[in-house]
């Protein structure tokens, strides 16, 4: 049994903005009254499945709140949200790696390095990347924290060889890392 009227009172008190109840299973009928009140609950198998998605990718809290503040029973199809967001950063994890892929030590546009995708893409029977997402990942890669592209007139050029960037990467993410 869960006394909503407690919960509320105490949300009241402290300042909370919902309500999230976890427990081992739910009875149909707290589940209905759940979701009258405005509540979330989560089965502790489901908390797991989050706690592991949070462990492996590190969402922001703001990610978890979308899910947090649905009315009634969590399941797996109310937090795909939350894959959604796993799938796009690995989406762009991959597509960063293949701009990476097309680069080499000779400066080139834009133009040229999107023309280099583009073939390698459809090489690999993979989707396209546009242009504005290409730019965005050079602008990336050329940032003054990783400075693994140069842009210089325009133009961008690699300063590692592929293998050396991505051990480039995984160092400046280590230093956050220990450094946190």
């Amino acid at each position: 049994r869960i006394n909503f009227t407690r919960i509320k009172r105490h949300m009241k008190e402290n300042g909370g903005e919902f309500m999230v109840i976890v427990s081992v299973g739910f009875d149909h009928a707290v589940i209905r009254d759940a979701e009258m009140e405005g509540a979330t609950l989560i089965d502790i198998q489901t908390l797991i499945d989050i706690l592991k998605i949070h462990r492996e990718y590190a969402l922001s809290p703001f990610d978890y709140i979308e899910v947090l503040r649905q009315h009634g029973m969590i399941n797996s199809e109310k937090f795909k949200s939350l894959k959604d967001k796993i799938a796009y950063q690995e989406k762009l994890v991959n597509r960063s790696l293949v701009v990476l892929k097309n680069l080499d030590f000779k400066y080139r546009n834009i133009d040229e390095i999107k023309g280099r995708i583009d073939l390698y893409c459809e090489q690999k029977h993979a989707e396209n990347i546009k242009k504005g997402e290409v730019e965005n990942l050079l602008a990336l890669l050329s940032h003054d924290l990783l400075k693994i592209v140069e842009f210089e007139g325009g133009k961008y050029s690699l300063r590692y060889i592929p293998t050396s960037a991505r051990e480039r990467l995984k160092a400046v993410i280590r230093a956050f890392c220990v450094n946190l």
